[in-house]
């Protein structure tokens, strides 16, 4: 069994809005299977307790970040994170929403004239939208309407990366 490391990125806010982070990792690794999860928010909470005592600043927010990395997870030379698919799937509640895939797979997954990804591409789109939420709704993704996949350049230097 694989365990991940467990970290508590912690914003807080000064009273003239300045924010700041601190990210600690937790004594605690998250067990791959999820078999310990009340360890971590034990933990995570025993440190939001502790941080509330030693500063006179207000905690804003928490977020638990897992670092779920192993490895096998190398960088592949041959990619270019520049080129980025824009996935636009609905929520639940009939929501639009996005996401981001840097450096979509270009050998696998072809675009036509205007941009847009193929079905394939559409497919495997659809099979990672029904495990996530839209951001600004908190509502799980449901459907991937077609055509949606468009792949979108960041400009380099004031060149179009394609």
């Amino acid at each position: 069994m694989a365990t991940f490391k467990v970290f508590a990125d912690t914003y807080f806010t000064e009273d003239n809005g300045t924010a700041a982070l601190s990210s600690v990792q937790l004594d605690v690794d998250m067990e791959d299977d999820g078999s310990n999860f009340d360890d971590v928010m034990t933990a995570l909470t025993a440190w939001q307790v502790a941080a509330n005592v030693l500063t006179m600043d207000a905690i804003n927010r928490i977020d638990l970040r897992i670092e779920a990395y192993t490895a096998s997870d190398t960088p592949n030379d041959a990619s270019n994170n520049q080129v980025h698919a824009l996935v636009r799937c609905k929520d639940t509640g009939g929501n639009d929403a996005t996401f981001d895939i840097p450096a979509w797979d270009t050998a696998l997954y072809e675009k036509n004239q205007y941009g847009l990804l193929g079905g394939a591409f559409n497919t495997a789109a659809a099979a990672a939208a029904i495990v996530l939420r839209n951001k600004d709704t908190n509502l799980p993704l449901v459907s991937v309407p077609e055509p949606n996949g468009i792949s979108k350049t960041h400009k380099g230097r004031g060149k179009k990366v394609t």
